[in-house]
């Protein structure tokens, strides 16, 4: 077979590699779905500046970007000032501080406690882009969680937070504002200003106002005007099943029609608050936050065999599809990281060499072998990962008191398994038959991904390509697998068409709807999944992003007009993707909401208050 694809004259420039295979596309947007006013992946979440921004919002005369530039410098400079604690998420989160200028000069040197002014102006120095942490990071979060109408019209809600700031801090707005139109501060205004003002000094209000906007604890009113927090919340729903198997159409309907007889057209677009309202995102983050609270709170207390999930049952079944997405992508990337190794390993060949040469290779065999047959779990006395915990509970519905061990057999595996004689479909039956349901152990997706993790620890060579190879397509096959036996099961229908209506391909779709004969041999899948989705894919996704931008092109491989393929260099330091999975960055936000003891997820347990929260809800659902 033949590669085929522009011929440079002169190649392109390196450019920054993200998402090399698009596999991280599906599950940015589940969980942009699940979590969808909460996630902010570009910072670490600081609750206070949302309160910051919508008392700015609310008293500045002016509300330009290159004004909010400088109101952020003097909410930077305040922070700087303040002599945090050092608990929890201390100083983090302060946009740009630790940014070097001019001779090795970090922004947040630029606070002199013994200078008298600080020169906040563009000339002296800028934040990114000139921009401020509002228009780089925090207007987006502000908009979902309904504070903000747009870019400097505050919703009712927004004026609520916007006067509890107010109510907390000594500082007169006037004072900030002067500074901002003289573009320069006084070191006096910034220490007064960070005793109060700091992000560590949320005060209860503002922390009960943001809680409920995250909770979505507002009426489900259209209107922005209209919009108002909640005082009893004792009937709010924590189910999702109505959103899953609503029809859109009939959901506008109720939404547009009055007390006068409507008829709905069928072209009406219903306004971004109608939208957000008729598709549930406030119910899907208010449970989505209560699954992570509820799992860790099984995690810490009582690991348990089969996690009660109650009215929460259906949104864990959609971060089951989370986490199964992120398995596929890893599969895929350790593939291609497999394939460019092998090339940097034995030099220039054809797509179809390469991928002959590592599937043929004996180590392939002997990896399909070890992994199906000689593995096992072990209890280790290493303190388990709690964030792994979360995902095992809530994926495998168990978790590990103590951390999991794979352990390999010495000596040779019990049963030789021939990729050659038996075939994809034999071999996914015997990794779905070696024990019912989801299980945490082998051979599960944690003993394939262990495994890849095991073997990208040692020397690239094509012996090990060839085992990440192996692995990888069983961890496919797993996959596939898990879809058979169960979320194609009746009852998973409206889950599935959440999915599908959500996924964008490449993605765990595929093996649904598997495009290869699953009768041939298992060696003979492989190389075609190798050669068609991964490494073709992946050149159809270069030329793509080539042909539209150069910012972002993954540049891995160098094609000839003939076809060879060449190494050109790696992807994430030779590692999948991980973690893709961002709701570990919403531990910041437990955090300073004081459900969570730690902004770690990795070490966090449930507070007395996070627990309260769980059982307000699921004892009035």
């Amino acid at each position: 077979m033949s590669f085929t694809g522009p011929v440079w004259t002169d190649k392109a420039r390196k450019m920054r590699i993200l998402d090399p295979l698009g596999t991280e596309a599906t599950i940015n947007r589940l969980q942009g779905r699940l979590l969808f006013p909460v996630l902010s992946n570009a910072i670490t979440h600081r609750l206070r500046y949302l309160s910051y921004w919508a008392w700015v919002a609310k008293h500045a005369d002016e509300y330009t970007q290159a004004n909010r530039a400088l109101y952020e410098k003097i909410y930077l400079f305040a922070n700087v000032a303040h002599d945090c604690s050092g608990n929890g998420t201390e100083g983090k989160g302060i946009v740009n501080a630790s940014r070097t200028i001019g001779d090795d000069v970090e922004i947040a040197d630029l606070y002199q406690s013994t200078g008298e002014v600080i020169d906040i102006s563009s000339d002296h120095f800028t934040l990114t882009n000139g921009q401020s942490g509002f228009d780089q990071y925090y207007k987006g979060l502000l908009y979902n969680l309904l504070l903000f109408e747009n870019e400097d019209t505050l919703s009712p809600l927004g004026h609520s937070l916007a006067d509890a700031f107010d109510e907390a801090v000594a500082v007169a707005f006037e004072d900030i504002k002067t500074a901002v139109n003289e573009e320069s501060v006084s070191t006096t205004l910034v220490e007064r200003f960070g005793t109060d003002g700091c992000l560590c000094r949320i005060s209860s209000r503002e922390r009960t106002l943001l809680a409920k906007a995250h909770l979505g604890l507002t009426n489900r009113a259209t209107s922005w005007d209209e919009l108002a927090f909640m005082d009893d919340t004792a009937g709010v729903t924590i189910s999702i099943s109505q959103y899953l198997t609503q029809d859109k159409h009939t959901t506008a309907q109720e939404i547009t029609d009055t007390e006068s007889k409507y008829e709905l057209d069928d072209e009406v677009e219903l306004t971004d608050l109608e939208a957000y309202m008729a598709g549930g995102q406030d119910v899907f983050a208010r449970s989505s936050l209560l699954v992570l609270l509820l799992t860790l709170d099984q995690v810490v207390t009582a690991p348990s065999e089969e996690p009660q999930f109650g009215s929460l049952a259906d949104t864990r079944e959609l971060w089951r599809f989370v986490i199964y997405s992120e398995y596929f992508s890893d599969a895929y990337e350790t593939l291609l990281i497999a394939l460019y190794q092998a090339l940097a390993a034995t030099g220039p060949a054809e797509g179809e060499t390469i991928v002959q040469r590592l599937t043929t290779h004996e180590a392939f065999a002997e990896s399909v072998s070890l992994a199906l047959t000689g593995v096992e779990i072990k209890a280790s006395d290493k303190d388990p990962d709690r964030l792994k915990q979360l995902k095992w509970s809530i994926y495998y519905g168990t978790a590990w008191r103590n951390s999991p061990e794979l352990r390999l057999n010495d000596r040779s595996p019990s049963e030789l398994v021939d990729p050659d004689r038996q075939s994809w479909q034999e071999l996914r039956a015997h990794i779905v038959n070696s024990h019912s349901g989801f299980r945490l152990e082998p051979p599960s997706e944690w003993t394939f991904r262990k495994l890849i993790e095991r073997s990208l620890e040692t020397a690239p060579s094509i012996d090990r390509s060839a085992r990440l190879c192996a692995y990888a397509s069983l961890l496919l096959a797993t996959l596939q697998g898990r879809y058979d036996h169960y979320f194609s099961q009746d009852m998973f229908a409206p889950h599935r068409r959440w999915f599908l209506e959500t996924q964008r391909p490449p993605s765990a779709r595929q093996l649904w709807a598997f495009p290869y004969n699953e009768e041939e041999s298992f060696r003979t899948v492989v190389q075609e999944i190798t050669r068609q989705s991964v490494l073709e894919g992946y050149l159809e996704r270069l030329y793509t992003k080539l042909g539209d931008t150069l910012g972002k092109s993954p540049q891995l491989v160098s094609i000839d007009a003939d076809g060879t393929l060449a190494y050109e260099r790696s992807f994430n330091n030779d590692q999948p993707n991980l973690p893709t999975l961002k709701y570990d960055r919403t531990a910041d936000l437990l955090y300073e909401l004081g459900w969570i003891s730690t902004d770690s997820l990795s070490e966090a347990s449930i507070t007395e208050r996070g627990q309260n929260v769980i059982a307000h809800f699921l004892n009035t659902e």
